[in-house]
């Protein structure tokens, strides 16, 4: 086929329109994750940085305890070094929610940088265009770009889905009623969310 066939103009044409209606939908899709994901690992960050401190030993207790063991002349006995349960359940549920978030950002740049090398320039030979841009096309498909972004908010909603589980195990031993609010409107948020999810599936019509 020639390569000035009208074919290449009209190729040329249809994949610029599709090509840019496609990389403006990922492109707002991963700012806008990005965003979320950098807010949403500070304020994680904020709560890892106080929660891991109940898995340490409390070194004024002890002193505290060793110079009152030495004033009455009584033996010291060193408190268990065994973490709280609680604790620990927290911090595991909080720091895999930070991991999560961290890993959405990252892939969510990795996808841009890729996105960034996708459009082919302008050529005057369109029919080199067409099969460049279809060679790259093809390599975002072999390589699962689609897949990928389609997997990065789910990342993000583990991540949060974590870390609300996270709360109301931090406000279990504090205050039962706070507990149950945190967990009704967490279970409601989550519920809403496998709703919207999965009505697709069964009302698809």
């Amino acid at each position: 086929m020639a390569d000035d066939a009208r074919v290449w103009r009209v190729y040329s044409k249809a994949a610029r329109k599709h090509d840019k209606e496609l990389l403006d939908q990922w492109n707002g899709t991963l700012d806008t994750l990005l965003i979320f994901a950098g807010l949403f690992s500070a304020v994680s960050t904020t709560f890892i940085l106080d929660s891991y401190k109940q898995m340490q030993p409390d070194y004024a207790k002890e002193a505290f305890l060793l110079q009152l063991a030495n004033a009455s002349g009584t033996p010291y006995v060193a408190p268990s070094d065994r973490v709280d349960e609680s604790a620990r359940a927290i911090n595991c549920l909080w720091i895999s929610s930070l991991i999560a978030s961290l890993s959405t950002a990252l892939i969510a740049i990795l996808a841009k940088q890729w996105l960034v090398f996708y459009p082919v320039s302008d050529r005057e030979n369109l029919r080199e265009w067409a099969q460049l841009r279809q060679y790259r096309f093809d390599a975002l498909q072999r390589w699962h770009v689609p897949v990928l972004i389609a997997v990065v908010p789910v990342l993000l909603h583990l991540s949060l889905m974590l870390f609300l589980a996270g709360l109301v195990v931090f406000l279990w031993d504090i205050d039962t009623a706070t507990m149950i609010l945190a967990f009704v409107l967490s279970a409601a948020t989550y519920g809403l969310y496998g709703f919207t999810t999965l009505s697709p599936v069964f009302w698809s019509s």
